[in-house]
């Protein structure tokens, strides 16, 4: 209480209101002075409306989020089941970030555009999981953060361009014109020489049109890829046993 006898208004958290609530019995409404001086017009918005729209976001944003790891998690576990039979033990596998890990020479800070070729079941798929699982970890812990992106060939194979493609996927997760994302494009070889650089095209531009998005394409190798016109702007690498 303050000298004058009149209590000190009560803070409230907007981004924690489960912890600090509201008391129900107050008024929450807020008058808005559109007039200056003497001339507050009776416009008001209730609060307890606003809040939950900002719970529900963040909420819908960290269930997504939780969702997209688990998938990714039971994707690489799918993987080991069908190389070794034991769910268990594939499950296990699935979960040790020990493999997988980025190869030294993939530098997401030195190069935008990246892609990985090598042959079937040399582990492509397993180390764009990890950096894609990373990302959402990344984002979870913030809000600003890189936006995870993960596009199997049905995903990315479908006949609408690459942006219209990913625009439609981080949706309800961030602005990714402002953030940026972390995209992966996996098994390229799944589609026409034709079809995969016009993909490595559109990546090239959005990479450029988004300066903080880094795309990051799989492949089994594709004749002549270093001939093509961005040879210089995606940086190639091979895996090898």
């Amino acid at each position: 209480m303050d000298k004058g006898g009149s209590r000190s208004p009560k803070k409230v958290d907007l981004l924690n209101r489960a912890n600090s609530p509201i008391p129900r019995d107050s008024d929450p409404k807020i008058k808005i002075n559109q007039g200056g001086s003497g001339n507050t017009q009776n416009n008001t918005f209730n609060l307890y409306q606003t809040l939950p729209e900002i719970n529900r976001s963040d909420i819908a944003r960290t269930e997504k989020l939780e969702e997209m790891y688990r998938e990714s998690i039971t994707g690489c576990k799918v993987r080991f089941l069908a190389v070794i039979g034991d769910e268990q033990k594939a499950a296990k596998l699935a979960n040790d970030f020990s493999l997988g890990t980025t190869p030294a020479n993939l530098d997401l800070k030195a190069q935008r555009l990246f892609i990985l070729t090598g042959d079937f079941g040399i582990g492509k798929t397993l180390i764009v999981q990890r950096i894609f699982q990373n990302a959402i970890k990344a984002a979870l812990e913030k809000s600003n953060a890189q936006i995870p992106v993960y596009l199997d060939t049905y995903t990315w194979r479908q006949n609408k361009p690459l942006r219209v493609i990913i625009e439609n996927e981080v949706e309800a997760l961030g602005d990714v014109k402002t953030q940026g994302a972390i995209i992966i494009i996996d098994e390229l070889d799944k589609a026409l020489v034709s079809e995969a650089f016009e993909i490595i095209k559109q990546s090239y531009s959005l990479t450029e049109i988004w300066q903080k998005t880094i795309i990051i394409i799989t492949s089994r190798p594709i004749q002549n890829i270093e001939d093509r016109q961005f040879k210089d702007e995606m940086q190639h690498l091979e895996i090898f046993a």
